[in-house]
């Protein structure tokens, strides 16, 4: 074997060498970009979990602040009707 094929076969070797290297670092890259994307739904669903709870109590508050306000205008509408009702009574 003549210095050129030496050549050849350890450049060759070389090339089979980083191809492997290379296919092992996308095999790693790959596992660990699948594990961020395991990581990114888990912690998704977690935060949808602490938001429901949320929602629900700012539509529960929601309900409350509009009753209030229905409550309050009806009794002042019957303030009115009684202040009506004694001016009527005093004439």
């Amino acid at each position: 074997m003549g210095i050129f094929e030496s050549f050849s076969y350890l450049t060759f070797k070389l090339l089979i060498g980083n191809t492997q290297q290379n296919q092992l670092e996308r095999s790693q890259i790959d596992a660990r970009l699948q594990a961020l994307k395991i990581q990114m739904a888990t912690e998704s669903n977690a935060l949808q979990k602490a938001i429901a709870p949320v929602k629900a109590d700012l539509s529960r508050n929601q309900l409350c602040y509009l009753d209030g306000g229905i409550a309050t205008q009806t009794g002042v509408q019957e303030t009115k009707a009684f202040a009506e009702l004694a001016r009527e009574q005093m004439n």
